[in-house]
């Protein structure tokens, strides 16, 4: 009986230090994670890239390569987070690595890291929905970006409309429909069926509620969660559309911010008399 129960207390032991291992080694991996999107929100891009290496040699994993590959996209390593991305399945990863093979001119990667098994739409002329595509609005503006480099300007134009039918703030995408010739004024911004649930638009909240600055919309398979960078700030002036190609005023976009009367006054100008 003695022998049984020294046996016993050595397995419960021998559980018990297991178990206060898993605690400290999970304990470690989110510090190194939120050190790393701390070094990120700095500006301490270095930082980041070190702390982020010590948390995916640590706990290999999709999240961890997602802040490991922003770490590198932050600090300019382009090549580097293209390469760590490659066989990621979750929709952050693929968003990210599809914005690193636009910056690397590797278009048709691009669109198929966006598309997938979808990527057959667009000979088709078919749009897919915003939830096929990883960070919604976002996503789908990036493929139009991708339409616009390869002179495929009708289904460009039609993913920046979609884009910015879903998420009414997507300035940029209004902005490339300008420099394609086209009237944004007349899309029906934020009143699509199907609206991006994590955008809010005019009417859908209280003046109470606030959009959280930098986090992108969760979509279907966006299931890392992004990092919460806010790289905007006060005094961030926004380009305007060249004079002809498209109308500023009357969209939703002008009438909330007055962006169309700034794009044609210039950053310098005052207010509107």
């Amino acid at each position: 009986f003695g022998g049984v129960k020294r046996r016993a207390l050595r397995a419960g032991r021998a559980g018990g230090r297991a178990n206060a291992m898993a605690a400290a080694v999970d304990t470690l991996g989110q510090t190194l994670r939120a050190c790393a999107q701390q070094s990120l929100q700095s500006h301490l891009y270095a930082n980041a890239v070190f702390l982020a290496e010590r948390l995916n040699a640590h706990s290999p994993c999709e999240d961890s390569l997602h802040v490991l590959a922003t770490s590198y996209f932050m600090s300019g390593e382009l090549k580097r987070a293209h390469a760590v991305l490659q066989g990621c399945t979750q929709g952050a990863n693929r968003y990210l690595l599809a914005s690193c093979c636009v910056e690397l001119g590797l278009l048709s990667e691009a669109e198929q890291a966006l598309l997938g098994a979808d990527s057959g739409l667009l000979a088709s002329g078919e749009l897919p929905s915003g939830d096929a595509v990883p960070n919604g609005a976002c996503g789908l503006y990036l493929v139009g970006v991708v339409c616009m480099r390869t002179q495929r300007r009708g289904a460009a134009k039609a993913y920046f409309t979609r884009a910015l039918e879903l998420n009414p703030y997507l300035w940029c995408a209004y902005e490339a429909l300008c420099k394609l010739g086209e009237d944004p004024s007349e899309v029906d911004a934020g009143a699509a069926a199907g609206a991006d649930p994590g955008v809010v638009t005019p009417g859908s909240a209280g003046p109470d509620v606030a959009m959280e600055g930098g986090a992108p919309p969760r979509g279907a398979g966006n299931d890392v969660t992004p990092l919460p960078l806010n790289m905007g700030g006060p005094g961030v002036e926004i380009s305007g559309c060249t004079p002809g190609q498209g109308s500023a005023e009357g969209s939703p976009l002008s009438g909330a911010m007055g962006w169309g009367r700034r794009a044609r006054q210039g950053p310098g100008a005052g207010p509107e008399s």
